[in-house]
């Protein structure tokens, strides 16, 4: 069982972090994100993984895309470059790191009610994967797309899989992780 508060705020952190991971990468083009029911039938070859982990829970979160022109024009853009015929493993560690800045703001927002979170570095899956997740005890889990200018371009997913019950206490004050202030990324 989970909790309705921490529910919500899971799924508020996700829808979140979606949109402001794919507007940090081309902020000036136009964005929907919108949540789905479901994600069958999530036409995608391939799927950005990572999980975020406590002693209580494991989510798994994918971050679908297929390596074709529309995905190779929003990374040549984001990286203001000319189009090109990117690499495999550029369009893998671009996609990589917009999961991370993805998952990373989940992780800092559940990360005010629930202590001691760890996150996975991200993985690439390909379709034949996906299965897999059915085989799993899933407790909850959602789903979103991700419209630029009106044309589906990504999805996501994410799902929660609990060892108990869930009852974390939710402060009603928190804020979303977009009202936050972060700065740059700290090098030690």
């Amino acid at each position: 069982m989970i909790n309705p508060d921490f529910e919500k705020l899971l799924k508020d952190s996700f829808i979140n972090g979606f949109d402001m991971s794919l507007k940090d990468c081309l902020p000036n083009e136009q964005w929907e994100i919108k949540e789905l029911r479901e994600n069958k039938g999530v036409e995608r070859n391939e799927a950005v993984v990572l999980t975020i982990s406590s002693h209580l829970f494991r989510i798994i979160y994918f971050f679908y895309f297929t390596n074709d022109e529309k995905c190779q024009s929003f990374i040549t853009n984001g990286l203001n470059i000319k189009n090109e015929n990117l690499p495999e493993s550029r369009v893998y560690d671009y996609l990589c790191e917009v999961g991370n800045s993805f998952f990373g703001s989940v992780k800092r927002t559940l990360g005010n009610t629930v202590t001691s979170l760890g996150m996975s570095t991200p993985n690439i899956l390909d379709s034949s994967s996906f299965k897999y997740v059915d085989e799993l005890k899933i407790d909850s889990s959602g789903c979103a797309v991700a419209e630029l200018n009106g044309e589906p371009l990504f999805y996501a997913s994410y799902h929660i899989s609990a060892s108990g019950e869930l009852n974390f206490a939710v402060a009603q004050n928190q804020k979303a992780e977009e009202d936050v202030d972060s700065g740059e990324l700290e090098f030690f």
